[in-house]
């Protein structure tokens, strides 16, 4: 069996169009690989913003945690502590205010700190 005796064989025009439907079929793999890369690229980024952004939360309710720990630290007033805690706590959270209630035996609260924010944006 030569070259020529194998070729014979094959319809060149039968093998023309199989070698088209392959070639199709590449591009279509391609262009559905690249779609599928492009969205876990997507997701990965968005996973990434994501976890920055929790752990920027963390990092900024560590920071208040630590700040109160020196302030208590530094008085033995628990007044100025809690005043010093709900701001801390309203400012971290970016509420607009925060307050420390005591349940009184009567049932009703009495405000022992608090803090509005002055800020109207």
């Amino acid at each position: 069996m030569t070259q020529t005796s194998l070729l014979q064989v094959f319809d060149p025009g039968e093998m023309y169009g199989v070698i088209e439907s392959l070639q199709q079929q590449v591009c279509q793999l391609e262009v559905a690989q690249t779609q599928l890369l492009e969205n876990r690229q997507a997701e990965l980024e968005r996973e990434v913003h994501e976890r920055t952004s929790a752990l920027r939360i963390a990092n900024r309710q560590g920071r208040a945690i630590a700040k109160l720990g020196q302030y208590a630290l530094q008085t033995v007033d628990l007044p100025l502590i809690l005043q010093r805690a709900v701001y801390l706590v309203a400012d971290t959270l970016e509420v607009e205010y925060c307050q420390v209630l005591k349940l009184l035996p009567d049932d009703t609260l009495l405000l022992e700190a608090g803090v509005v924010s002055d800020d109207t944006s």
